[in-house]
C-alpha cells in the first residue's frame, strides 16, 4: 500500500515540483521529498522538514 501512495504522490507532485531526494529519517513520513508544498491523501499533511517538503502522518 505504501508503494502505491508514494507512487501516488510521485506523479501528484511531478507537476509541481521535482523530488530533491530520498529521505530515511521519519518513518512516518514519505521517502521522496520535494522543493514546496504538496497535496497529500486525507490522512497526511505536507510539511517542511529541513528545507524539504514531504507528506508525513497527521
Amino acid at each position: 500500500m505504501r508503494f502505491f501512495t508514494s507512487l501516488f504522490l510521485v506523479l501528484v507532485g511531478a507537476a509541481a515540483a521535482s523530488p530533491l531526494m530520498e529521505r530515511q529519517d521519519d518513518p512516518d513520513c514519505y521517502d521522496i521529498c520535494f522543493s514546496g508544498p504538496l497535496p497529500c491523501p486525507s490522512n497526511r499533511v505536507s510539511k517542511e522538514i529541513d528545507g524539504c517538503w514531504t507528506c508525513c502522518l497527521v
